[in-house]
């Protein structure tokens, strides 16, 4: 073409570019123009109706997208998509390990890397401390968190330099109900927004036959 490109066209229609600066478009004419200057190297579409890649494998192997860095070792395959046709299992790959796994189980993530095992649960989450953080950009170090660490599950919550509250709520889809909380010094409200005590329950405690209360070693 007039830009030094070299194009390969059927029936009159061009079906892939390769423009002057050897980028690929196939669908498109001018893959270096509009397009994203990190992602010109091969644009496919032409912006009308549905467009797609397939990768076509045989049901007992994989089929792979690999993000290199280098030509050699594990710099060949830093990022990576690997889909296992054979287990139905799609792998998400960064820093040259599998980090999420997702098949019809659910979904698994392992941040440090970890045994290829398959999620158990629609969400699970395996490293040698796993945890979850909810935090709120609004604020300054405003955070909670759920941590297991060896026989405990753990809950945090952290509000700056200061001990965050817990509370317990009800939504029937009109309105929350608080159930209890636990203030920033411990103390424990069940039917009390404004807790006193280390428990401070306004209602009545219903006791079955055979259990008691105890205050300092005396059964009630």
């Amino acid at each position: 073409t007039g830009r030094n490109d070299f194009q390969i066209n059927r029936a009159g229609v061009t079906q892939l570019t390769v423009d002057n600066t050897g980028n690929v478009g196939i669908g498109t004419t001018n893959p270096s123009s509009g397009f994203s200057h990190a992602a010109q190297r091969l644009v496919v579409g032409d912006g009308q109706g549905h467009q797609g890649i397939t990768v076509f494998g045989s049901s007992s192997t994989s089929s792979n997208i690999y993000f290199a860095d280098g030509a050699e070792g594990s710099a060949t395959y830093q990022g990576f998509l690997n889909y296992r046709h054979d287990l139905s299992q799609l792998k998400f790959g960064a820093a040259g390990g599998t980090r999420m796994t997702m098949d019809g189980n659910g979904l698994l993530i392992f941040p440090n890397g970890g045994p290829p095992f398959t999620p158990s649960a629609e969400l699970e989450i395996a490293s040698a401390l796993p945890a979850i953080r909810l935090t709120d950009t609004d604020l300054t170090n405003h955070f909670s968190e759920i941590e297991r660490a060896g026989t405990s599950l753990n809950f945090y919550s952290r509000s700056n330099a200061s001990n965050g509250r817990f509370v317990f709520l009800g939504d029937n889809g009109t309105s929350d109900t608080e159930f209890m909380r636990i203030e920033t010094d411990g103390d424990v409200g069940i039917g009390s927004n404004v807790p006193s005590a280390k428990l401070d329950v306004a209602g009545g405690i219903k006791l079955l036959d055979n259990n008691y209360l105890t205050w300092n070693g005396s059964n009630t």
